[in-house]
């Protein structure tokens, strides 16, 4: 609420940058609590909008101040940030594959690939986009994307 506070009083007041970047962290912070620290929780049972805010809120500072002191830490957090909500999406994609839910396996998929784009779970996705694919019979959808696996990842074996 100070951050808010502050970045409306002065919206380009000389810490401005700074109260962006402490929103950011305060949020991706607040995602983790100190129950976790001994009993660990997998991503698919926790809520993600703090990590989804805080995304947001880096990319406020690295959109408005791209020269900031806090540029690089607040893009490491969004890589991060991304990441996780890769994996995230990634175990939900596995989820219902595993329960023969493919159509819903692939559409997940899909969304990592599309709105992740660079996080190191992408392989993994189109892996679960094209075995949704060929279980479904759409020899056409899994022909595509086996071909931009074998563009982007040629070494990797499906």
């Amino acid at each position: 609420a100070a951050a808010d506070r502050y970045i409306h009083l002065y919206p380009q007041g000389p810490h401005t940058d700074y109260a962006y970047y402490m929103k950011g962290v305060i949020n991706f912070d607040r995602s983790k609590h100190w129950f976790q620290k001994w009993h660990p929780v997998t991503t698919e049972q926790r809520d993600l909008a703090y990590m989804q805010q805080a995304f947001v809120d880096f990319n406020d500072l690295l959109s408005l101040f791209p020269h900031s002191i806090y540029a690089k830490d607040a893009y490491e957090h969004m890589l991060s940030v991304r990441n996780y909500l890769a994996q995230h999406e990634l175990n939900v994609a596995n989820f219902y594959f595993m329960r023969k839910a493919y159509v819903a396996a692939a559409n997940r998929a899909g969304y990592i690939v599309k709105h992740y784009p660079g996080a190191p779970q992408t392989f993994a996705a189109l892996k679960v986009m094209y075995k949704s694919y060929l279980e479904l019979g759409a020899q056409d959808q899994a022909n595509d994307t086996l071909r931009i696996i074998k563009l982007n990842y040629p070494r990797e074996k499906i």
